[in-house]
């Protein structure tokens, strides 16, 4: 869904390609940068989607990607 349907630089776009299979889960190595991108090209898929169904997929795929954005953005301020 997100490499079929979203806009993606290259390089993030080649990062979620390289991503490793574990069972139902999928390993992928993005910066901080890399993650923001992809929560933004989410949530712009899922505020844009006609189709309920579809859209359900993309706010659960924005809350996944958002928590763990917000675990590390949360640890950084902290360390300040």
């Amino acid at each position: 869904l997100i490499l079929k349907d979203t806009f993606l630089s290259t390089e993030l776009d080649e990062r979620l390609r390289l991503a490793v299979a574990k069972g139902n889960k999928l390993t992928v190595y993005l910066t901080l940068d890399d993650l923001d991108e992809l929560a933004g090209a989410v949530a712009f898929e899922s505020n844009h989607c006609d189709d309920r169904r579809i859209r359900q997929k993309w706010e659960r795929i924005f809350r996944e990607v958002d928590t763990v954005l917000m675990t590390f953005t949360d640890s950084e301020d902290e360390a300040c």
